[in-house]
C-alpha cells in the first residue's frame, strides 16, 4: 500500500503523477489531496475507473491533513509534497515505522548564469522559471547566481523583463507571461 499526500498545486497532475506509477508497478494506493482541490483528485479516480482501474485499488480521502495524515502511516511507503515542516515529520515517522518515504518539499531551487550566456534566451527562461503560475510552484527558481562579469547587464534586463509580465485572473494563456517577444526586451549589451 502506497501513501500518498498531494498538494494544491496542479491538483490533477501532482495528484496523479505519484499514483500512477505505483498502480503500474502492482501496488494499491491510497491518496490525501489537499483540502482545498479535493474534487479535482476524485474525478481523475472516475476516470480511472471509468478505464478499467478495480475501484477499490486507488482510494481517496478528504480531511485535515494533521487529523489524516498520521492514519495514512498504515501504507508500506509514503510519498509526501508539501511544506518542509511536515516532510521532517513524515520523514520522523517513517523512519520509526522503518519504511521508506519519498519527499518533495518546497525547494530553494538556483540558477547558475554563466559568464558565457545568451543574455537574450537566458534572461527570457529565468522569467518564465520565476514567475510560471505566479511562482507557486516547488520547481520554481528562487535564487539566481549570474557571472560577476554579466551581473548588471543580467540584472537590468531581468528587472525589465519582469515589469512587463503581464498579472490577471483568468484562464487565458496571455496571463503570467512577458508581454510581448522577450527577446525585445534589451539586454544592454
Amino acid at each position: 500500500l502506497i501513501g500518498i499526500v498531494a498538494p494544491w498545486n496542479y491538483p490533477l497532475s501532482m495528484g496523479v503523477t505519484d499514483a500512477l506509477p505505483a498502480l503500474m508497478a502492482g501496488n494499491a494506493v491510497i491518496e490525501k489531496p489537499d483540502s482545498q482541490t479535493p474534487f479535482t483528485l476524485l474525478w481523475a479516480l472516475d476516470l480511472l475507473v471509468e478505464c478499467g482501474l478495480p475501484e477499490d485499488l486507488y482510494q481517496v480521502v478528504y480531511g485535515a491533513g494533521a487529523k489524516l495524515g498520521p492514519a495514512l502511516f498504515v501504507a508500506d511507503y509514503l510519498q509526501f509534497t508539501g511544506s518542509t515542516a511536515t516532510g521532517r515529520l513524515v520523514a520522523k515517522e517513517a523512519g520509526a515505522r522503518l519504511i521508506g518515504c519519498s519527499l518533495e518539499l518546497g525547494g530553494k531551487n538556483p540558477m547558475l548564469v554563466l559568464a558565457d550566456a545568451d543574455l537574450d534566451h537566458t534572461v527570457g527562461g529565468a522569467v518564465r522559471g520565476c514567475f510560471a503560475s505566479a511562482g507557486q510552484l516547488c520547481v520554481s527558481i528562487e535564487r539566481i547566481y549570474v557571472h560577476e562579469s554579466i551581473h548588471e547587464r543580467f540584472l537590468a534586463a531581468f528587472v525589465a523583463a519582469t515589469r512587463a509580465i503581464r498579472l490577471g485572473v483568468g484562464l487565458a494563456w496571455t496571463y503570467d507571461e512577458p508581454l510581448g517577444d522577450i527577446s525585445t526586451v534589451p539586454t544592454f549589451a
